[in-house]
């Protein structure tokens, strides 16, 4: 079951939202803050059962999972919840076997923000100023790992946590299988995923993220999925809603090419912060 299918269109905030939590890695996850885990019915399905009805649903010709690389292009719309100020602005986001991983945001066609992962190491860029910041060893890296870790082919939640439990949740009388899944870092919070009963897709991701402002404050990550469709032969959603930290990003899959050409010069360490469109 391909993890990337669900996060496609969240791709550019789950790793924008990671960057700042690199100055935060004494945090502790404490169960119950503000990740509601309780609840739940026992599942009338194995773990393994829903994996392979969500690949079906998903990605039956396995094209994803057999992919040597990948362009995505999305276009968020950001919402201030406190000033309603609007940003507009567009996300690359580059994969090439085996683990190599570019996000470039861009406004106005003009790159302002890059990530890069390879080799599981990751850089902060700046375009702007040409200079990077390579992540030290913690839970900041260890959390790019993660996101890193579902944005790649062929990963299922096997490969990604350390421990998945299911059960059942209902929301507006409609069934959801709840996976409660766990990293090996302690310090960083579950990631709970609904997944629809009926069509097997994935609904919702909830988890908790922390931000480096130095009191340790903790923001309820949710992002949605929304308008399902077939692109190159996988079903992925079209539009995605995500909301933190009072904010609220509308993303929207512009094009989405599997198996394009990409040189590893794409993917320089040395001079990252090149980007030709």
């Amino acid at each position: 079951m391909n993890l990337y299918i669900h996060f496609l269109i969240k791709s550019a905030s789950c790793l924008l939202a990671a960057t700042t939590l690199i100055m935060a890695s004494s945090c502790t996850w404490l169960e119950g803050d503000l990740l509601d885990l309780s609840g739940g019915e026992p599942a009338d399905i194995t773990i393994d059962q829903l994996y392979k009805r969500m690949s079906a649903a998903t990605d039956p010709k396995g094209v994803y999972a057999k992919a040597k690389s990948y362009r995505l292009i999305q276009e968020v719309e950001s919402v201030d919840g406190v000033s309603k100020n609007r940003d507009y602005y567009s996300t690359v986001v580059l994969f090439k076997q085996p683990d190599f991983i570019k996000q470039i945001s861009l406004r106005n066609g003009v790159p302002f923000s890059m990530i890069l992962f390879r080799d599981n190491s990751a850089w902060n860029i700046d375009p702007r100023t040409r200079k990077s910041q390579k992540l030290p060893e913690g839970t900041g890296l260890n959390l790019i790992k993660t996101f890193s870790g579902m944005l790649k082919p062929g990963n299922n939640y096997k490969t990604i946590f350390q421990d998945v439990q299911i059960d059942i949740s209902y929301s507006e009388g409609k069934k959801y299988y709840r996976l409660i899944c766990r990293v090996a870092d302690p310090n960083i919070a579950p990631y709970v995923f609904y997944i629809d009963a009926e069509t097997y897709l994935t609904r919702k991701l909830e988890t908790v993220l922390y931000s480096n402002d130095g009191a340790g404050s903790r923001s309820l990550y949710v992002a949605v999925s929304e308008d399902y469709e077939w692109i190159s032969d996988v079903k992925m959603p079209r539009r995605s809603r995500i909301t933190v930290s009072g904010k609220t990003d509308i993303s929207k899959l512009i094009s989405f090419t599997l198996n394009p050409d990409l040189p590893d010069s794409d993917f320089n360490v040395t001079q990252p912060w090149n980007y030709d469109k």
